[in-house]
C-alpha cells in the first residue's frame, strides 16, 4: 500500500480552497435566512444576518486574496454595471 501524496499548489489555484470554503459557508447562511427570514435559526449560534455580514467579509476577503495571488484584475466598470442592473432588479 502507498501514502498518497497530494500534488504541489500551482501557482494559478492560490487561495482557490479558502475562497470555496468561504462561500460554501455564505451559502450555508443564505439557505438558513431563506427559511428563517427574521434571523433567528434554531441552530442558537446568533442572529443570521449578523452571521451573513461577518461571512460577506471573509468571502470578499478571499476573494480579494484569490485574484491577488494569480494575477487576476477586478474590473471595476463591470462591478459598477452589475452593482446598476441589481438595483434595477430589486
Amino acid at each position: 500500500m502507498t501514502n498518497y501524496h497530494p500534488p504541489e499548489v500551482k501557482e494559478n489555484v492560490r487561495g482557490i480552497s479558502k475562497l470555496t470554503e468561504e462561500v460554501g459557508e455564505l451559502l450555508q447562511l443564505l439557505g438558513k435566512l431563506n427559511v428563517f427570514p427574521s434571523g433567528n435559526h434554531p441552530d442558537g449560534k446568533g442572529d443570521l444576518k449578523e452571521r451573513i455580514a461577518e461571512e460577506c467579509a471573509d468571502v470578499r476577503a478571499a476573494l480579494l486574496f484569490f485574484m491577488d495571488a494569480n494575477g487576476i484584475a477586478l474590473d471595476l466598470s463591470r462591478v459598477s454595471r452589475k452593482y446598476e442592473l441589481f438595483q434595477e432588479w430589486f
